[in-house]
């Protein structure tokens, strides 16, 4: 009877470790490997052994093709769910190579042999960050919830870390004895929260760096003793209230910011899925869709759903525009509700401050001719020449005057604008969105294809302002050389030369300049 109760218990194990839906094992396969455990059967036997394990809730599949077996159809864990704790044992800091490699060993044992070969991470895992090396925190986590549920003090030594005058790392070493009162993972570090028993406060010490520790027989001191905690130790409030757990006393700071940082405070504290919920009911209220939105702010309709669905805030930029297209004030669109007119608030008031604060932000766009006096230079030259190239033309009675004068309008009133009023870097909006159309005041482009954002404004700007001087600099130049060489010719083909030009100058290379920074 023990006999075949060993025997079952073995094709058992056999089954999970080396079977799996891929890898079926037969009765002779059974047979062979019980052989080499020194237990001899028959066929029979083995039908009657998984017939009894199926009977008691084990899963075990029988097979026929394409070969006749068994297999283990279920186990405790699945193979995602043995890789999720691989990676998770992989990437951990406070778990050393040796113990790493130990458990992911451990781990594989709980899927068949051959689903273990095949099992490969495809998770990245930053070697940069130093796996621990003491391999004793495994028996100090221990030994501290235990000294924590007993309320003993611990002893042990803490070894620390600092830099010399020469930027040598070097370590010390002190022996602390100090009450333990709780355990907190944080930053992929282990944290003990205690007090030592030289002082009246809390400490927060890394347990990685602790060893030779050892539990007293001496009760710890309470831990309301020593902090603001009375019946119970509040562990998310404490960890709440810590900077990346340095230990000091709790303050009040007053912070000055200019008004860009100021602006990010205020709309990081919004609630986005209040401020979403505010606008998608507004904008119901008027009747007009998604699409119409973003089309009268010159953004993506995604963008907008973004905003409705909380997953993201507009721009600061944007703020007064959308506030005028919903018709509220900017003050209820930030609080997320309207403000009655009978209410103590002065919205007028408090609306100038904030048109005041989005106005006057360091987002707020720079000019170019804050900045790039050379272009400024440079397009005054290229003005100038086109101006006398053009009355030389007029003066020689040139033909294709119209054409002329028509691009060489164009060329100075777009080169004025990109030399010495464009603004020089976009809203952080178009980088955190695809925005296919630029806006500043009056001026609008959108090129079908081409998304604008830092990345490749700068170059888009500079190359419009090179080609546009030229097409100043050249088209008089090209009138009055070909005029007097082809002029019957260059009188029906002219105007198409110029247009030409000015298509080349222009669209083209905002769509290929864009395209290749984007």
């Amino acid at each position: 009877m023990q006999y075949s109760k060993l025997k079952t218990l073995l094709i058992y194990n056999i089954l999970e470790k080396y079977s799996d839906e891929e890898h079926p094992l037969s009765t002779t396969d059974l047979i062979s490997v019980l052989e080499e455990k020194g237990v001899k059967c028959e066929r029979k036997s083995i039908y009657a052994d998984i017939a009894a394990l199926n009977d008691i809730g084990c899963d075990i599949i029988t097979v026929t093709s394409p070969k006749r077996g068994f297999f283990m159809a279920s186990r405790t864990f699945e193979i995602p769910e043995v890789m999720l704790l691989i990676d998770a044992v992989s990437s951990a800091g406070f778990i050393t190579p040796k113990k790493t490699a130990s458990l992911i060993e451990k781990l594989e044992t709980l899927v068949s042999v051959e689903q273990a070969k095949t099992m490969k991470s495809q998770v990245y895992v930053d070697t940069s960050c130093a796996k621990c090396d003491n391999e004793e925190i495994y028996i100090i986590i221990d030994r501290l919830n235990n000294a924590i549920a007993d309320e003993k003090k611990v002893k042990f030594v803490y070894r620390r870390r600092s830099v010399d005058v020469q930027n040598r790392k070097k370590h010390t070493e002190k022996t602390f004895t100090v009450s333990p009162y709780a355990l907190i993972w944080k930053d992929d570090h282990y944290y003990l929260v205690c007090n030592n028993q030289k002082y009246d406060n809390l400490m927060n010490l890394r347990i990685d760096r602790m060893k030779k520790l050892e539990i007293l027989d001496e009760p710890s001191r309470h831990f309301s003793e020593v902090s603001p905690y009375k019946d119970k130790f509040d562990e998310h409030d404490y960890v709440s209230k810590r900077f990346n757990m340095f230990s000091g006393d709790e303050c009040k700071v007053t912070l000055k910011c200019n008004i860009q940082l100021q602006e990010e405070m205020l709309m990081f504290n919004i609630d986005k899925k209040k401020f979403g919920a505010f606008v998608a009911a507004l904008r119901k209220e008027k009747g007009i869709t998604q699409k119409e939105l973003s089309e009268q702010l010159c953004i993506s309709d995604k963008a907008v759903s973004k905003w409705e669905t909380g997953a993201s805030l507009p721009d600061t930029a944007l703020l007064i525009p959308l506030a005028n297209l919903l018709e509220v004030s900017v003050t209820e669109l930030l609080m997320c509700e309207r403000i009655p007119q009978d209410d103590t608030l002065n919205p007028d008031k408090v609306e100038d401050i904030v048109k005041t604060a989005i106005t006057y932000a360091d987002e707020s766009p720079e000019r170019a001719y804050h900045v790039n006096s050379k272009w400024i230079v440079f397009y005054g030259f290229s003005l100038l020449f086109c101006c006398i190239g053009t009355f030389l033309n007029y003066t020689t009675a040139q033909p294709c005057m119209e054409s002329l004068k028509t691009l060489a309008l164009l060329s100075a009133v777009f080169g004025a604008y990109f030399c010495c009023f464009v603004r020089t870097k976009l809203s952080s909006f178009y980088d955190e969105n695809s925005v296919n159309i630029f806006y500043d005041g009056p001026i609008r482009m959108n090129v079908p294809g081409v998304k604008f954002n830092n990345r490749n404004w700068p170059h888009i700007v500079r190359t419009l302002r090179l080609s546009l001087c030229l097409c100043m600099i050249l088209s008089p130049i090209i009138n009055i050389v070909a005029g007097s060489i082809v002029a019957d010719v260059w009188e029906n083909i002219g105007k198409y030369v110029f247009l030409a030009m000015f298509l080349c100058g222009v669209p083209l290379p905002i769509y290929v300049v864009g395209k290749k920074y984007e």
